[in-house]
């Protein structure tokens, strides 16, 4: 899951699937209620394969994810992306680079914003208010599909919360749902940010700093986690607010993806 500028998740991507399965030499990563989530949905390589074995890499996505339309990998411990990245580039993915940042102490912003009220969603007209939000941040994608994918999400988070495996956070001036993110756990005292949203019209106010601050604390104290996880663009700005607050860099992440044809409607850089 990763966060940008702004402070939003880009797409259909950068999550956490409901199933996991190790499939030899790679994991399988599913959200079988979300066949949508790029990143639900997805492979994960120990390694960056050698270059003639990049296209046997998309047919194993196929096999796994026959209905898929996309195709998603991320890669670990790959270091520099000098040299391998190549062969995917032009077999039509595309590359991001993200850090892994971890925390087991987080400190206020320094500019915190003290106009919101920071609180758990937990209205039909909150979870109604997340999709909405995080849809006036889709600039990339074909609209319906991603209101599609969006509701969906949505109602995967409220099953985790509803299990009591985390909880959805949002930052509110007056009535209207500003900022938000979730924090979820798998009780093994790590607890990792989800989906980090700040609306267009509400940006660079310290509204996600300071709902990140809040949020960590209570996973600190009410969730019982020794350690908090974010996984933020390398080059974006809101990777400056997690530092902030008492983040550091853990280690770079890869991941690789190509777009349903049609569903991207401006290039990635």
């Amino acid at each position: 899951f990763q966060a940008e500028d702004g402070i939003r998740d880009r797409s259909p991507s950068r999550g956490l699937g409901d199933v996991y399965k190790r499939q030899g030499d790679h994991l399988v990563v599913r959200s079988p209620d979300n066949p949508n989530y790029w990143w639900g949905n997805f492979l994960a390589l120990p390694e960056p394969p050698p270059d003639a074995e990049v296209p046997g890499w998309l047919e194993t996505f196929a096999r796994h994810f026959p209905l898929a339309r996309h195709r998603a990998f991320a890669i670990d411990r790959a270091g520099p992306v000098e040299g391998w990245i190549d062969p995917w580039r032009s077999l039509g993915l595309t590359y991001d680079a993200g850090t892994a940042l971890v925390a087991s102490a987080l400190h206020e912003p320094p500019r915190p914003n003290h106009d919101a009220t920071y609180r758990p969603l937990h209205t039909e007209a909150d979870w109604n208010a997340l999709v909405e939000l995080r849809c006036a941040n889709n600039e990339d994608l074909e609209p319906d599909s991603y209101r599609t994918f969006t509701v969906d999400s949505v109602r995967g988070v409220r099953r985790l919360v509803d299990a009591g495996h985390g909880q959805w956070f949002g930052a509110f001036l007056g009535n209207d749902l500003v900022s938000t993110m979730g924090l979820f756990t798998d009780g093994s005292g790590i607890a990792r940010y989800q989906a980090v949203d700040t609306h267009p019209a509400a940006r660079r106010r310290g509204l996600a700093g300071t709902l990140a601050h809040n949020v960590g604390l209570w996973g600190l104290s009410e969730l019982g986690a020794r350690q908090l996880v974010i996984l933020a663009d390398t080059h974006a700005e809101a990777i400056k607010v997690y530092r902030s607050i008492g983040f550091v860099d853990a280690e770079p992440s890869h991941q690789l993806e190509q777009a349903p044809p049609g569903e991207r409607l401006t290039p990635s850089s």
